[in-house]
């Protein structure tokens, strides 16, 4: 916006500061080091999986054991909205244990089923990542869209459902592993599980935050080493001792205090996500209000929020998202991008959905970040949307169907399967595993597209969006 003094100047560029997103976004981030830091994440995940396998790491069955992963991400992604740090600190080391266990034909398997996991996730809540929040506020400023973070789950529920049901199955069958034949065990059937190394169970770094490229280190440890899964959450509680205090416990058995800190943190979940839900409020108000309660209860001290640097790393660069979009909205750059793309799309809106939506998936191949990717590629193609679909209408009072606006939501998310650099959490897993480049952009094109073509367009928007409302031209929801 044009200036008249410095001082508007200044005000213009610390806008995007003081947007409720931010707090929404920081106090989210503190929540899931919170769900990190008392091993809630961890008690979650070791009893789901306690539920599909035994310690025993020859009796393995890697069908339920791939659902039961798929479900962990599903449901961390509600409280956690770094991708990254969920795969980074909660995940990554149970898939790590299930790829050096399981046969070795199942090494690459379990590290390409666990970023893909992350991505699905990612896309199937408002909070799966960093960049949930600005995507809804774009869908708002260009589609007339409101959602709310329960609506954006429910609305990616029939899609996810959809992908993660099928999704085992196709890594497998694009690696050539037939599941139902190829076991769990191990190469040390015979062995007793031994307690792990300090040096051998040591995880790869992940030079990046949310927001930024990713480089790895990769891990030295082979295939085939004999440990289950729940052996290694067993052992790796004994060890893993830090003072850092964003570092990840991989707690399997947990101390009164551990216990106590996860039913107060419980206790703070629920009502906050039941705010999200049936409360008026503005989301980002219940967030900051368990941000406080967090600090009250002593469940986080004050040290570890302020230590929390990926969460003001991320207030920092999304601050900046916010403010440039505002400021290429108002100098009208974003209307004329959108008009020229809204030229070539169809005037109606399932068209118009999978073109824009086709966009959004193949645009990520420039990015390596989901956050900037939707930063910089959201408000053009929304623009466009809203231009072709509403132009194309005879009604002058038509709005944009929410389906639309969830394809769009989606799509700029599930990009993060094309590639290895799309995230922190991808490039991690991808360091990890034995495969090319070449090969994982191969099966992320074969993955992406099913995942679009049969979950989002298919199961999403030919059935579930229909079901919901969500396909009403007045713009009505049911949910």
């Amino acid at each position: 916006m044009a200036c008249a003094s410095s001082k508007d100047a200044v005000s213009a560029l610390l806008d995007g500061y003081s947007d409720p997103i931010q707090w929404l976004v920081v106090a989210s981030f503190q929540l899931g080091l919170a769900v990190q830091q008392t091993g809630l994440g961890h008690r979650i995940c070791t009893y789901l999986l306690k539920l599909t396998t035994s310690s025993d790491s020859t009796s393995t069955n890697p069908i339920p054991i791939a659902y039961t992963l798929l479900v962990c991400e599903y449901l961390l992604a509600l409280f956690i909205p770094s991708n990254t740090a969920r795969g980074a600190g909660i995940m990554s080391p149970i898939i790590s244990s299930l790829a050096t266990s399981s046969s070795p034909a199942l090494f690459d398997f379990w590290h390409l089923l666990g970023a893909h996991a992350n991505i699905l996730s990612a896309a199937a809540h408002m909070t799966g990542t960093a960049g949930g929040p600005m995507i809804a506020r774009m869908l708002n400023t260009y589609l007339d869209m409101d959602i709310r973070p329960v609506q954006w789950s429910v609305g990616a529920l029939g899609p996810w459902v959809a992908c993660a049901a099928g999704l085992p199955w196709v890594v497998a069958w694009l690696l050539g592993v037939d599941l139902r034949r190829t076991g769990g065990g191990g190469r040390g059937e015979d062995q007793q599980v031994q307690e792990v190394d300090a040096d051998e169970e040591a995880q790869p770094l992940v030079a990046a935050d949310a927001g930024t490229s990713a480089h790895t280190i990769t891990t030295t440890t082979p295939p085939g080493s004999p440990m289950s899964p729940i052996s290694y959450l067993s052992t790796s509680s004994s060890s893993s001792s830090s003072s850092d205090p964003c570092a990840s416990p991989a707690h399997a058995s947990f101390t009164p205090a551990q216990t106590n800190a996860q039913i107060l943190l419980v206790a703070i979940l629920v009502p906050t996500l039941t705010l999200w839900s049936f409360s008026p409020l503005d989301p980002s108000a219940p967030a900051f209000l368990s941000l406080v309660l967090l600090l009250l209860l002593r469940i986080l001290p004050l040290s570890a929020i302020l230590a929390h640097t990926q969460a003001w790393d991320t207030f920092l660069w999304l601050g900046g998202f916010l403010t440039l979009s505002t400021q290429l909205e108002w100098a009208g750059v974003t209307q004329v991008l959108g008009a020229g793309l809204a030229s070539i799309l169809p005037k109606y809106a399932g068209p118009a959905m999978l073109v824009a939506a086709m966009v959004n998936m193949v645009s990520m191949y420039l990015f390596s970040s989901l956050t900037a990717h939707a930063a910089v590629v959201a408000p053009p193609v929304l623009a466009a949307v809203a231009h072709a679909i509403t132009s194309g209408d005879q009604d002058e009072n038509a709005r944009v169907p929410w389906a639309v606006g969830m394809c769009m939501a989606m799509t700029l998310v599930l990009g993060g399967l094309l590639t290895p650099y799309s995230t922190g959490s991808v490039a991690m897993y991808a360091g990890k595993s034995t495969l090319s480049a070449r090969r994982w952009v191969h099966i992320g094109a074969v993955v992406g597209g099913l995942a679009v073509g049969a979950g989002v367009i298919g199961v999403g928007a030919a059935g579930w969006w229909w079901i919901i409302g969500w396909w009403a031209s007045e713009g009505t929801v049911v949910v």
